[in-house]
């Protein structure tokens, strides 16, 4: 008695209908360009907040002095000094690295991304309120 291998493979594995193999295609490359999208948006943020953390530390004075000319510091309870700089760095530091991180795990990806927009909208008004046309 012999066993037809045609037979056995259909029963394991239903055919698909014709053009299936290129839809699925066409998903797996738009997934990979998405992939590629989402390692250049989260390693460009993590480039940028981790060399802004080393010229905090290297140039502490030009973070010192944007938030003290900002509208900002007159509302602020505490004086500004070298410290805010080096906190600044440490932010700045620690959020590079989740973000690179977060090229590889998803999980923490929304709060990671979460972190970096409220930083980035912080750093705006710090920066748009230390323009002539506002400081006094």
């Amino acid at each position: 008695m012999a066993i037809d291998i045609a037979d056995t493979t259909a029963a394991r594995w239903p055919t698909t209908p014709a053009g299936t193999g290129e839809r699925v295609a066409a998903t797996m490359t738009t997934r990979r360009n998405e992939r590629w999208f989402e390692v250049a948006l989260l390693g460009g943020l993590a480039g940028v907040f981790i060399v802004n953390a080393v010229v905090a530390w290297l140039q502490p004075s030009d973070f010192v002095d944007l938030v003290q000319r900002s509208m900002l510091s007159n509302l602020a309870p505490f004086e500004t000094g070298r410290w805010l700089a080096w906190v600044i760095g440490l932010n700045d530091l620690v959020l590079g690295a989740l973000l690179v991180r977060a090229i590889r795990h998803r999980r923490i990806r929304p709060l990671v991304l979460a972190w970096s927009g409220v930083w980035l909208l912080a750093v705006t008004v710090v920066k748009v309120t230390s323009l002539d046309v506002f400081v006094s």
